[in-house]
């Protein structure tokens, strides 16, 4: 029988955050956990100003992960903010496969059809917000005001910790 896995967090002490973000997803992408792995992805574009979807993707394909990222139309109403520009609309909402390789690769494509058509859809996919922002402002002074910005995730997708696996018998 095999034991279960315990996740832990340890201070980042001198790695940058970039070093943080990407040993996050190595940890992240072998849980097969969307939750951690969609923390993970958010230190990803935040240690890497300007990059989207389609470029964590490149990384994701590049490094030979088992996380796809695809994505599809979105199922209700709501804001999809990119993660570049919150004040552009996306057209796309933002899904992770967390399966091993050959089963996240075909779900990839069976909803983007082709590798260079998911590139292209990840450029023009953001991340699902309900409501709309009253204005500007809403959006220049987007800060965490709930109990959320003190938990591990908030702290996995802000690179201010580093995530670790131990499997316990």
């Amino acid at each position: 029988m095999s034991g279960m896995i315990v996740i832990h967090f340890k201070p980042v002490g001198k790695a940058t955050p970039k070093e943080v973000a990407m040993h996050n997803l190595l940890v992240a992408d072998k849980l097969f956990d969307v939750a951690w792995m969609s923390c993970a992805a958010a230190g990803w574009i935040a240690a890497n100003p300007g990059a989207d979807y389609a470029d964590l993707q490149r990384m994701l394909d590049k490094q030979q992960f088992d996380t796809f990222l695809f994505s599809r139309k979105p199922p209700c109403e709501g804001r999809l903010i990119h993660p570049v520009d919150p004040l552009h609309e996306c057209a796309w909402m933002l899904y992770f496969s967390c399966r091993p390789y050959p089963l996240s690769f075909h779900e990839a494509m069976d909803n983007a059809g082709t590798i260079a058509e998911n590139y292209i859809r990840l450029a023009d996919t953001g991340t699902m917000h309900v409501g709309a922002l009253e204005d500007l402002d809403d959006v220049e002074n987007m800060k965490m005001t709930t109990p959320y910005e003190k938990t591990p995730m908030s702290h996995v997708s802000r690179n201010l910790c580093m995530m670790f696996t131990k499997k316990c018998e």
